[in-house]
């Protein structure tokens, strides 16, 4: 367990809303699977970085190198950030990240 992390809550309908996005125009929520579109060219996207075993924990930031087995960082929409304010504490968007 890494400190600090959090549970990513999962979705009922996020297979069949991720389904939706092109991967190139749009990316899924990684809670509720909703498109986000130009999630990697906004900068106003909130982003999470994902710990070790696929999208099911969040984790700081600040965490140290995991090995690699870190699953890099994936968009988040505003409306899942506030319904889970826990999450929004490990949230950054990349032009604050600089």
């Amino acid at each position: 367990m890494i400190k600090g992390q959090v549970k990513i809550p999962e979705h009922p309908q996020w297979e069949a809303r991720q389904s939706r996005c092109d991967y190139h125009e749009s990316h899924p929520c990684i809670v509720c699977g909703k498109p986000i579109k130009n999630a990697f060219e906004n900068e106003e996207v909130y982003w999470l970085r994902l710990g070790p075993g696929g999208k099911n924990y969040a984790i700081p930031c600040e965490t140290p190198d995991q090995g690699g087995a870190e699953m890099g960082c994936e968009p988040v929409g505003n409306d899942c950030l506030r319904r889970n304010p826990e999450l929004r504490k490990l949230a950054f968007r990349r032009k604050d990240a600089r």
